[in-house]
């Protein structure tokens, strides 16, 4: 499991770095190899069983020598690895779906006192993909903030693996704290797409333009509410 302690990161170089990025790249492929086994355990599709065991044969001969090296691996699935800590860091009870469900869209479901909610979860922000993942007749699907908050213009763009592998520290409730404010402002649009009197001509999330948020329903938006407030009450 990825360590939720925040450590202070200090520069330094040579063999203690290279050192420091490998112990902490276990901590993420242990994650990985037990998501990944989990989903081929479970599926009974040979397509999927195949880009699957692709992945887990990539992460198996990955050794990085530098902290970015991670951004050469598959970013979604390192995506739903953090999704997955950052609950449990948090108490959230979160567990994956099987390969065969992953396959009907869904990643991850979510139990609490009101039930169980299952979820599709993405680091793709982009307006196509923003607009796939919103129609109707689909599980709500969170938006991930995949980019670490302290990426700037002045600094390079940062994943949260990036950063982990860096500093061998992930503040799960940050994680979800953003991607509960992201995830508001998408579904702010979907309903005055819905129920506002015009089209929603422009909205700016994570420093995007967004104008697209039409082919959702109001059972897509009364799911999604109930999931953004599962998250943020038990956190």
């Amino acid at each position: 499991m990825l360590d939720p302690c925040y450590c202070v990161l200090v520069e330094s170089s040579g063999e203690k770095d290279k050192e420091d990025v490998r112990t902490n790249w276990l901590d993420i492929k242990e994650d990985l190899v037990n998501l990944l086994n989990y989903r081929l355990s479970t599926s009974d599709y040979p397509w999927y069983n195949e880009n699957y065991l692709e992945y887990l044969s990539m992460i198996q001969r990955f050794s990085p020598e530098t902290s970015d090296s991670i951004n050469f691996l598959p970013q979604g699935i390192l995506g739903e690895v953090f999704f997955l800590n950052a609950c449990r860091q948090n108490g959230i009870r979160c567990e994956p779906c099987f390969g065969g469900d992953d396959v009907d869209g869904m990643d991850f479901k979510l139990t609490d006192s009101i039930g169980d909610k299952y979820v599709d979860v993405t680091i793709n922000l982009s307006n196509r993909g923003v607009h796939r993942k919103i129609n109707r007749n689909t599980f709500p699907t969170i938006f991930l903030p995949w980019t670490y908050r302290n990426a700037n213009s002045v600094h390079p763009r940062i994943t949260y693996a990036h950063q982990y592998m860096r500093s061998g520290s992930f503040d799960g409730r940050e994680f979800l704290e953003r991607a509960v404010d992201i995830n508001y402002e998408i579904l702010c649009c979907i309903k005055r797409e819905l129920f506002g009197d015009e089209k929603v001509k422009s909205k700016k999330i994570c420093g995007k333009n967004y104008s697209d948020f039409s082919g959702s329903d109001i059972p897509y938006v009364y799911e999604m509410e109930e999931v953004l407030y599962m998250i943020r009450a038990n956190m």
